[in-house]
Parts: C-alpha cells; sequence; structure tokens
C-alpha cells in the first residue's frame, strides 16, 4: 500500500467517523510534510518519496482524555494504524447501536 492510499483510507475513515459519530468523535487526517526516504540497497540517488502522516482523533465524550495523535512514517505502520481507527469506529458504532 502506497503514502498516498494510506493518506486516501485514513481520510475516508475520519470522514467517515464524523459522519457517524458527530457529537462523539473528532478526528482529523493531516499531511504533515513530504519526505525522501532512501530505499534499502539502492544507489544513493534512488530515493523513494513517502509523506509523513499525523492522525489526531479526539473524544468529545471524555475531553479530559485530550487528543489522540499518532505520526508514523513508516507504512506498514500507516496500515496499522488505519486498522486500528477502523476498528475503533466500529465499536464506539456497536456500543451506541446497543
Amino acid at each position: 500500500m502506497t503514502a498516498a492510499n494510506v493518506c486516501r483510507l485514513a481520510s475516508e475513515l475520519a470522514d467517515r467517523a464524523e459522519r457517524i459519530l458527530p457529537d462523539e468523535i473528532d478526528m482529523a487526517v493531516r499531511i504533515t510534510g513530504r519526505a525522501w526516504v532512501k530505499c534499502a540497497g539502492a544507489a544513493s540517488e534512488d530515493r523513494t518519496p513517502t509523506c509523513d502522516i499525523e492522525i489526531i482523533m479526539h473524544s468529545r465524550a471524555n475531553p479530559e482524555v485530550g487528543a489522540v495523535v499518532r505520526r508514523i512514517t513508516d507504512l506498514s505502520h500507516y496500515e496499522v494504524m488505519v486498522r486500528g481507527l477502523r476498528h475503533l469506529l466500529q465499536r464506539k458504532i456497536e456500543r451506541r447501536a446497543a
């Protein structure tokens, strides 16, 4: 999965969270900058673009908790974070429906 795809998925997840749970959850996904990382084992001029994504999630129901901020640059961690946020959102929806 590319950084651009993860950005898109994370943004869609934030939009969905705001639509489904507008009074409970406040999420923002920001592309905070672009970086260039050298490919492992590649020549010095071979570089792969990646972007730094910051995911901020704030619970309106528990404002004392504050914001949860994740800034991740490893693509495998992006995927884990997006899956984790999807799971959290699903649990909130299920609890709300119960």
